[in-house]
């Protein structure tokens, strides 16, 4: 074969992998004109992450001083065994 027809055959079927993927995606495109707004908002206002982030710390670093970390419990309920 060829330079010329190796040429060739490539972009044929460049041409018909690209003409089946845009017949693949038409229908998809076309099925829903415009996207209708959501009756709820998703996720946290900001000031539920404000609060969020300053109850975080204040309730896990007294945890941390008082009971240890979670490695530590998990060695003391003997869950894990202490390594070295």
């Amino acid at each position: 074969m060829s330079a010329s027809n190796t040429s060739a055959s490539n972009i044929s079927a460049s041409n018909t992998s690209a003409s089946t993927f845009t017949s693949i995606n038409q229908p998809l495109a076309s099925a829903d004109p415009a996207p209708k707004p959501l009756k709820e908002n998703l996720g946290h206002t900001r000031l539920e992450v404000l609060i969020g982030a300053l109850m975080g710390p204040l309730v896990a670093l007294p945890g941390l001083v008082l009971l240890g970390s979670p490695l530590h419990l998990a060695q003391g309920l003997g869950w894990f065994n202490a390594v070295g």
